[in-house]
C-alpha cells in the first residue's frame, strides 16, 4: 500500500504552490487538514486551500483483499442459513 497526500497554498505573495505532504502527514483527514490551515495560517506561511489523499495498492495486496472480500461473503452465507 502506498499513500500519498499533497496540499494547496496560496502564499502571501500570491503564488499557489503544491506540497508534497505524504512523508510528512501521509493520509490527511478533515480533523488533519483543518489543524495543518490554522497552524500554516497562524505562521503567516499562507492560506491552505486543499488537500489530496491517494492511497494505491499493488496487484499482489488487491488480490489479497478480494480473497479476504470473498472469505467474508461466505462466512456471512453460513451465517444467515
Amino acid at each position: 500500500m502506498k499513500i500519498k497526500s499533497s496540499i494547496t497554498i496560496k502564499r502571501p505573495n500570491g503564488e499557489t504552490e503544491i506540497v508534497d505532504t505524504s512523508v510528512k502527514f501521509g493520509w490527511i483527514s478533515e480533523e488533519l487538514f483543518a489543524a495543518i490551515k490554522k497552524a500554516t495560517a497562524a505562521a503567516g506561511k499562507g492560506e491552505v486551500l486543499s488537500y489530496t489523499s491517494v492511497t494505491t495498492f499493488s496487484p499482489d495486496e488487491l488480490a489479497e483483499m478480494e480473497t479476504w472480500k470473498a472469505a467474508d461473503k461466505l462466512e456471512r452465507r453460513i451465517r444467515n442459513s
